[in-house]
């Protein structure tokens, strides 16, 4: 997601790259892309399966002159680790389940293709009406410096509230606060999670209570 200054969790700034540009929402789905730099000229085609082709506009040969194709490493590409996956840019095998989930297909994944993504070891307690006690209440795991999913839904809660209303609602999967965006949510399969270097939140993900571990980086 945009926060007005950058994609949350993207290892790149492209802020830097273009010399500064503003992303602006229309509230339709539409989102308008304006540059600082008036004298630059691109061209960008998105393909279907999220590959970005770039070009820039040359004054001398008056002709586009081909650039870089985004994503580039592994992880860049949508979807690489499937649903509940996390795509890691410093790993021999990019991709893992979040913990307290497995492999939703074990021989995609050990043939190297991880789309089917992860499944939950056990449901969660909510969804099978468990009662009040609080052995049998629902965790959630702390997940540092991740580049969140796309699929958000803000919330105005504090940061107190915005935890409580994730917990009250059992479609609610995972949350996040910070003081730019405020209280995010995300409902059911999260997808294109990434481990991040820059940018990246603390993702808090719901998971059974006998799921949860106390590790600061909760997934295997």
């Amino acid at each position: 997601p945009w926060n007005g200054q950058a994609f949350i969790g993207s290892r790149r700034n492209p802020r830097e790259r273009f010399k500064g540009f503003n992303l602006e929402k229309d509230n339709q789905g539409k989102m308008l892309l304006s540059y600082e730099e008036s004298s630059l000229l691109l061209h960008f085609k998105l393909e279907p399966e999220g590959v970005v082709h770039e070009k820039a506009w040359n004054k001398e040969k008056q002709e586009w002159s081909s650039g870089a194709d985004v994503p580039g490493p592994p992880c860049n590409s949508y979807g690489k680790c499937g649903e509940f996956g996390i795509c890691s840019f410093n790993e021999t095998v990019p991709c893992k389940c979040v913990k307290g989930f497995v492999p939703k297909n074990q021989t995609e994944w050990s043939g190297e293709d991880w789309r089917s993504g992860c499944v939950r070891k056990e449901p969660l307690h909510c969804e099978r009406g468990s009662n009040n006690n609080w052995i049998e209440r629902d965790a959630f795991l702390k997940l540092e410096m991740i580049k969140v999913p796309i699929s958000v839904e803000y919330s105005e809660a504090n940061e107190k509230g915005c935890e409580k209303t994730c917990v009250d609602d059992c479609n609610c999967t995972a949350y996040t606060y910070n003081d730019v965006n405020g209280c995010m949510l995300w409902k059911r399969s999260l997808l294109d999670l990434q481990d991040s270097m820059r940018n990246g939140v603390s993702l808090y993900i719901r998971v059974a209570n006998s799921s949860a571990f106390s590790s600061k980086q909760n997934h295997t």
